[in-house]
Order: C-alpha cells, then sequence, then structure tokens
C-alpha cells in the first residue's frame, strides 16, 4: 500500500511538472534584451555562390517579405529583384535594365502595397507595380517626380500613407550639398507632412565627379507594428518617437563615449573602395577630399523588432546594443555576439530572426538571417 501512495505521488509530480512545463510561455524580446547578453545563430546565408551564373547580385538596396511568405531582394546594380523562399531558396528574377513596361532602371526602394509590390526607379523617374509572382501590373509616374531628388527608401502605414526618404542634391552648394527628408505623401503622390529633415554632406562634388564622405551626417528610421515612427540622428545620440498619427511624442538619448577617427580607420575606409570587385588605388591627392570627422558618429542604425522595440546600433567597434521599448523606456545595454555585426545594414526582423546584408571580406555582398537567443 506504501509503495502504492509513493507511485501516485510521483506520477502526481511529474504530471505536475510536465504541465507546468507545457505552460511555460518563451521568453519576450523585451525579457531577452534585459538579461543584458543575446545570442545571434546563424539560420541561413545567401551569397552569389548560392544563385545562377546568370542571376548574380550587384548593388542590393533593399529586403522585404512578401504576402506569401517569400523574400525579395532589390537589386539596382543588375536592375532586377531576387526572390528566395523563406529558408533561402532561389526561385528567379524579375526585371530587367530598360524603360519600357515591366523594365526597371536603377531600382533603389520597394514596398509592399497589399499583395503587389511597388517598385522605385531612379533611372526612369517613375513607380511600378508588380503582383507577388513578378507579374507587371502597371507603371505610375506622378507630376515633379523628378524634383523631388532620389527616393532611397519606401514603407507604406496603417493608414495607407507612404512614408517615404528622399534626398535631394544641390551640387553648387559646397558645406552641404544634399538634403535628406523623411515625408508622408497619399498614394497618388501628395505631400501630407515632412516630419525631419537636414542638409548634410554625403558626396562632396568636384566638377563632374562625386566624392563619398566618410561618417556623413544622417538620419535613420524605421517604423513599428502599430504605425508609431522612430528616427534617429547619427551625430546627436537622439531618436524621436512618433505616433501611428505622426506627432511627435517624445525622444530619447543615452551617454556614449566619444571614439577618435584613427589614421589607421582612414586607410582602411579607402581600401574599401573597389571597382568590378577590384580595389582602386586612391590618389594622394584626392584623399585630401574627403573630409573625416573628429569623432565617430554616436550610433550607425536602428530598427525595432517584432514586438516593437527599438533596437540602436553603434558604429564604433563594440559588441554592445542599447535598447528601449516602444514608447522610449530604456531596457538596457545588451551585450551581442557574434561580434563584428555592426557594418552589418538591418533590414527587417520578423518571427524572432533579423535579416542582414552583410559585405563580406571580398567585397560581395550577402543576405543573412539569424534568430535572437540568449
Amino acid at each position: 500500500m506504501k509503495k502504492l501512495a509513493i507511485l501516485i505521488i510521483l506520477v502526481f509530480l511529474i504530471t505536475s511538472l510536465s504541465l507546468m512545463a507545457g505552460d511555460a510561455k518563451p521568453q519576450s524580446l523585451k525579457e531577452i534584451y534585459k538579461t543584458g547578453k543575446v545570442r545571434l545563430v546563424e539560420q541561413l546565408r545567401i551569397t552569389n555562390d548560392d544563385l545562377p551564373k546568370e542571376a548574380q547580385y550587384n548593388f542590393l538596396e533593399d529586403i522585404n517579405q512578401g504576402p506569401n511568405g517569400n523574400i525579395f531582394a532589390l537589386d539596382s546594380g543588375s536592375h532586377r529583384v531576387f526572390v528566395f523562399t523563406a529558408k533561402g531558396k532561389f526561385i528567379k528574377t524579375f526585371g530587367q535594365k530598360g524603360k519600357g513596361p515591366g523594365d526597371l532602371y536603377i531600382p533603389t526602394a520597394f514596398t509592399w502595397v497589399g499583395k503587389e509590390l511597388l517598385i522605385y526607379e531612379f533611372g526612369n523617374y517613375r513607380f511600378s507595380y508588380f503582383d507577388a509572382n513578378g507579374k507587371f501590373l502597371r507603371i505610375f509616374k506622378p507630376e515633379n517626380l523628378q524634383a523631388k531628388g532620389n527616393i532611397v527608401k519606401i514603407r507604406i502605414l496603417e493608414n495607407n500613407l507612404f512614408l517615404i526618404e528622399n534626398q535631394k542634391n544641390y551640387r553648387k552648394e559646397g558645406d552641404f550639398p544634399q538634403e535628406q527628408f523623411l515625408s508622408v505623401f497619399t498614394q497618388d503622390f501628395k505631400l501630407k507632412k515632412t516630419l525631419y529633415s537636414q542638409k548634410t554632406c554625403k558626396l562632396k562634388y568636384i566638377g563632374r565627379r562625386a566624392f563619398l564622405q566618410p561618417y556623413y551626417r544622417k538620419f535613420e528610421w524605421t517604423t513599428d507594428k502599430n504605425g508609431k515612427v522612430f528616427i534617429g540622428i547619427n551625430d546627436k545620440s537622439l531618436v524621436e518617437i512618433y505616433d501611428a498619427e505622426l506627432n511627435k511624442t517624445s525622444s530619447i538619448s543615452h551617454e556614449y563615449q566619444k571614439i577618435i577617427v584613427s589614421e589607421e580607420e582612414k586607410e582602411t575606409y579607402f581600401k574599401s573602395f573597389v571597382r568590378r570587385g577590384k580595389p582602386i588605388e586612391i590618389p594622394s591627392k584626392e584623399k585630401k577630399l574627403y573630409n573625416f570627422p573628429k569623432y565617430k558618429p554616436p550610433f550607425g542604425s536602428l530598427y525595432t523588432d517584432q514586438e516593437g522595440n527599438i533596437i540602436v546600433f553603434p558604429s564604433k567597434k563594440t559588441s554592445l546594443i542599447y535598447t528601449y521599448s516602444n514608447k522610449g523606456e530604456f531596457l538596457g545595454k545588451v551585450e551581442i555576439s557574434p561580434r563584428g555585426i555592426f557594418n552589418w545594414r538591418v533590414f527587417f526582423a520578423k518571427n524572432g530572426a533579423v535579416w542582414f546584408l552583410n559585405v563580406n571580406k571580398d567585397k560581395e555582398r550577402e543576405i543573412i538571417k539569424f534568430k535572437i537567443d540568449t
């Protein structure tokens, strides 16, 4: 009888523990960030080696996930869109260089509008619509589009408005020959509101040539699933928060250590220039045309994860990121591994994973998906 009682107790305990384990919810990302450590586990990597010889990356601009779950990558250099399964298997490309219906000429930005893919073409100063299978649908060419400068990023908001980043060039203005805008447009491309703008010197013009400046002043921006907009100004360590009605509600910042741009880093910058996959030797006279700031900017980029938390990546080489809730609450500094991801560009986060664009040691672009873990 005593043995039977003990057996019943053991079965009860095992069952209870199993039920508790089954009811245990996985940690939220906010809880993971508060531990102070995050590990990024690589799940897939897509390089040119994984693609057919006739379909190679040239200059990837943006990555997005379609309504059918496939991954779409926009490449301005090859004037095409690459399509992959969610597991990274190559499906096809669509688009080609040209000016006719269904052609693409220097496409620099795209977004999903329902089940349709809207692509902006800098070379044709127009928008082209395609379906999720890559079938051409129509062209939309608003008046005075060319006067608005180059569109570099588009996202659609919950209220069916476009959030568009564009850049205007003023070649004759030496100190600040570019101006960066983040504006809200209706779907017929009528300006509704400009959220932020600033002058900068991304390209320095000497005659007909343009010289890409290091650590230039810029802002980065992202949105969350609730329609909030976050704008990070890289030289001020400042993130402005706008609600779904596009009103500024607050701003956040963090203390940072000023990091001097070293001579070694300057030389590394010059070695980064390539043409057709081969390094370019920059003459000593031309090096004087590049203006290095004394200090690196406080951060390089930001994005929001699937929960709406704000992740700020510094521009300096470090294993730390700064994390905030979508209300601006500081969650803490987080040590991230593997090291060295801060030169990468985050495209989007979904289902506990983050999609990056990396430039490898051979100066080739590749798409990498990481799972966020502890």
